[in-house]
């Protein structure tokens, strides 16, 4: 092997993905997507998410947990029967959906709905929970205590959860593989933003898009795979975006996947500590998913981009981990958020939610730090150093 090319094997940055990156290679990849995809969205009576929504509004001043309200659903809709209670839960919220904020953010609603005080009492076999008056709590909380009841029944509700969250799993990858299958552009949007995001931040003032793409390590928060998706696409080897090395960290459409909550403020004690990403990714090694072995994070890497990703508390333990291998706030590590404008209409709003989020995940990984002093200035600290970028790709 030549010098260049053992030049060329070596990651110089560390290339973090997330929806956002599947969305503009064109698949239909959110949990929005999913439902919709499954149950439509006009509000016709062939609609089931429209008889759904007549039933709801039939119960909606229920105190108790009338089980009138589950026969009702199933009878209406016999397909909700075949499925599993976090779909019939997300076609619930979807209903809802403009008194349920971001519904389809699943992570965030199920963090919210796994951490209630009820939902715990109820995770914790206490029944005495469906005695009571529940018009106090959440429409996502009420309606997902009564489809656990109605769907579990006496069964364990930790187990029954897990088993269902399994199958949830299971169809949201299959309907993954066939979008896949069907969005051919999808490789050639695939090659495309790799080749930017790869360049991007090289030279400044020169033309990046004369840039050979730099060698990187990909950490993929989706569950399609980058290399699949460049060999179906026809991208050589010799093309440079391959990573390096790469990790699904939730599995892939053809492994056991993981759907689930952060970990960084459920105590061990609590009941919903099961339902962690970092808990189920234990789970599923016992269980032989050991994912890809390859170490992502290179001391050789300089330049930290990323695209797609919200950036949410949904992974914060992820973020938090990267950030202290590479003692961020003392490195020469260049942080780049890179974006696209998707809706001109919107190009504030975007940009808006962009400065917004980075703010938040500097800000809380700053308080993590255990100096106050390092913490409030961290992130003033990168733009000074110029160690901050955003860019519009």
């Amino acid at each position: 092997m030549g010098a260049n090319e053992e030049e060329r094997m070596k990651p110089k940055r560390l290339l973090i993905i997330g929806n956002g990156f599947d969305l503009h290679c064109g698949l239909k990849s959110t949990f929005e997507n999913f439902i919709s995809k499954k149950y439509g969205e006009e509000d016709t009576a062939e609609n089931p998410l429209w008889l759904i929504d007549q039933i709801n509004e039939k119960f909606k001043n229920t105190g108790g947990m009338a089980i009138s309200y589950y026969t009702d659903i199933q009878a209406n809709i016999p397909s909700l029967a075949f499925e599993n209670i976090w779909v019939e839960w997300l076609t619930l919220l979807r209903c809802y959906q403009k008194s349920t904020e971001n519904w389809a953010d699943v992570e965030s609603q199920m963090t919210n709905l796994l951490t209630n005080k009820t939902v715990e009492k109820g995770l914790n076999e206490d029944d005495s929970i469906y005695n009571g008056d529940m018009r106090n709590e959440p429409k996502e909380v009420y309606r997902f205590l009564f489809l656990m009841k109605g769907v579990l029944g006496g069964k364990n509700p930790i187990e029954g959860l897990r088993c269902e969250l399994t199958k949830f799993e299971t169809s949201m990858m299959g309907y993954l593989r066939q979008q896949t299958y069907e969005n051919k552009n999808y490789f050639e949007g695939v090659e495309s933003l790799l080749s930017k995001l790869t360049k991007l931040g090289i030279d400044e003032r020169n033309n990046t898009n004369n840039a050979l793409p730099e060698p990187y390590n990909l950490l993929n928060f989706n569950y399609t795979n980058i290399s699949n998706a460049l060999q179906n696409g026809d991208i050589g080897l010799d093309s440079g975006l391959y990573p390096i090395a790469q990790r699904n960290i939730h599995g892939t459409t053809e492994e056991q996947a993981v759907i689930g909550i952060d970990s960084t403020n459920v105590p061990v004690n609590s009941p919903a500590v099961s339902f962690t990403k970092t808990y189920r990714l234990l789970e599923k090694q016992e269980i032989g998913y050991a994912g890809n072995v390859d170490v992502i994070l290179s001391q050789q890497i300089n330049t930290i981009v990323f695209y797609g990703h919200s950036l949410s508390n949904n992974d914060f333990a992820y973020f938090q981990s990267i950030f202290d291998f590479y003692h961020l706030y003392d490195s020469k590590i260049v942080l780049i958020f890179a974006y696209s404008i998707y809706n001109e209409n919107k190009k504030t709003e975007i940009k808006e939610n962009l400065y917004h989020n980075i703010q938040e995940l500097l800000d809380r990984y700053g308080r993590s730090l255990g100096n106050d002093t390092h913490g409030r200035n961290l992130m003033h600290k990168l733009i000074i150093e110029n160690r901050l970028l955003l860019k519009d790709v």
